[in-house]
């Protein structure tokens, strides 16, 4: 879910260092360990990689179908 705040909000992936983010965290669920900032930033990258193929093989399919039924 942090990689999803990061990315949609524009975030830094710091966000987790800053000491309001930790208190409100451990205000609503006690003894939760926030990954460090290189943590979310691996995550993201390998999301983005993962999911830039899947959108990739989408617009080939999508491509190859148009491609078989214009006429």
């Amino acid at each position: 879910l942090l990689v999803l705040q990061c990315t949609d909000s524009m975030l830094p992936f710091n966000m987790v260092n800053d000491k309001f983010y930790q208190m409100q965290v451990q205000m609503l669920c006690p003894g939760t360990k926030l990954p460090s900032r290189n943590t979310i930033q691996r995550d993201t990258i390998h999301l983005f990689k993962a999911m830039s193929l899947h959108i990739q093989q989408y617009f080939q399919v999508i491509f190859i179908y148009h491609l078989f039924t214009e006429i």
